[in-house]
């Protein structure tokens, strides 16, 4: 995928991601870092973001996947605010479902581990610190699971899917509605209840790993 060739591991790169609770074993294979520029052949990322992704320069970007780990899309974060793009170089009306996660989350599902649902590339970096090796973190992209995201949880199987989405309105209202479409699939769900702040993220930026495994290791309580 030529989007990745923009994709630079840089030491600036390193100290955000990191300091954001990015463990060094998930960098390389996630593909993180920040855009530096690439000729991009795709007429609506140039019409967009320029022909070398100009008005991306900078931004900290990582890869969307799909559930057979074809890279089908990249998210850009501004570094200066909270805001993100998402570009997809499929179709909408593709089938597959799409995830930010390691490559080999959804090799751990099949292998019979459970999966942990979270909103944002951040809550996935600190919940990775509490969750068994065996388990899978997978981030949504919102407080939201939609149709194509648990139709390929129904087909993937987990041992359990545990929905720890962000402890405000908007979250619970989401996990709400999450935890209904994993009935209607016959899948083993629990919402996780944990305190400490209003999501993963947060957690570890008050606290780093001892926060995260106060707040998730002890004893996960559905």
């Amino acid at each position: 995928m030529e989007l990745l060739s923009g994709i630079d591991w840089t030491e600036r790169a390193e100290d955000y991601f990191l300091g954001r609770g990015a463990n060094s074993s998930a960098t390389r294979p996630m593909c993180l870092g920040e855009w530096a520029g690439e000729k991009v052949s795709d007429p609506s990322f140039a019409l967009r973001y320029g022909d070398h992704g100009e008005r991306l320069l900078g931004w900290w970007c990582w890869p969307i996947r799909t559930p057979s780990n074809r890279i089908v899309g990249i998210e850009f974060r501004n570094p200066d605010r909270k805001e993100i793009v998402k570009h997809l170089i499929h179709d909408e009306s593709d089938p597959h479902a799409t995830w930010v996660c390691r490559p080999d989350s959804f090799e751990k599902l099949w292998n019979g581990g459970a999966v942990w649902l979270v909103e944002g590339i951040f809550d996935l970096f600190a919940l990775e610190w509490a969750v068994p090796e065996t388990d899978a973190v997978l981030a949504c992209g919102r407080a939201n699971l939609n149709k194509k995201q648990a139709e390929s949880l129904r087909r993937l199987a987990p041992a359990f899917v545990h929905v720890a989405f962000d402890r405000d309105d908007a979250g619970q209202r989401g996990a709400s509605f999450a935890a209904k479409t994993l009935t209607e699939t016959k899948l083993r769900h629990g919402v996780v209840s944990y305190g400490g702040g209003k999501d993963p993220g947060e957690i570890w930026s008050k606290g780093g790993k001892q926060a995260v495994l106060a707040a998730f290791g002890g004893g996960i309580r559905c």
